[in-house]
């Protein structure tokens, strides 16, 4: 769209080279990341890149599984990915609790989008929260296949804002995300 051309062209050149060359190495691949983002986890093909602000923070994830077949690509599956990834690097902040989906709420979207820049896409949308916590937010991915290799790559952005709108901010992670390239 162009709103999100327009903050590409906005992000560009505040660009963080540290972050982009973490994800490069892990990845192979490249991502725009503004600056302000730190690199927070960094194991077994699963990066965490961290935003913190005084009322607000913004998480991106990377992350990279073997594809077998299309069947990695079903909404299901991706759920249970995602949530199985974030309960191991995604602590909140007390002991034992972790961020996973809202299915409670409002079920995740998911949506084919064949004209993601990287390739073909399953962009899902939906809630995450803090099992344990009263923490919540909007969250966006997108799952593609690497076509250099045999794996699939979700890049996501959530954000916590509580009482807030969102609605802006998660456009501007979007715009993070399309940016995506093998």
């Amino acid at each position: 769209s162009n709103e999100r051309a327009r903050f590409m062209e906005f992000f560009r050149p505040q660009a963080d080279p540290k972050s982009i060359q973490a994800i490069k190495n892990v990845f192979g691949c490249s991502m725009i990341v503004p600056e302000g983002y730190y690199v927070a986890v960094n194991k077994d093909h699963f990066m965490w890149l961290r935003r913190e602000e005084v009322d607000k923070s913004f998480g991106l994830i990377v992350y990279e599984l073997p594809y077998k077949s299309t069947d990695d690509l079903n909404g299901e599956r991706l759920i249970k990915v995602r949530d199985s990834v974030t309960k191991k690097y995604i602590p909140g902040p007390t002991d034992g609790s972790y961020m996973s989906h809202d299915d409670y709420f409002i079920k995740p979207v998911f949506k084919t989008i064949p004209d993601f820049p990287a390739g073909y896409a399953v962009e899902t949308r939906g809630l995450w929260k803090t099992e344990g916590e009263f923490m919540a937010g909007p969250f966006v991915s997108y799952t593609v296949v690497n076509p250099e290799a045999t794996k699939i790559v979700t890049v996501e952005g959530f954000i916590y804002y509580p009482n807030k709108a969102k609605r802006d901010l998660l456009r501007q992670l979007e715009s993070i995300l399309w940016s995506l390239k093998f």
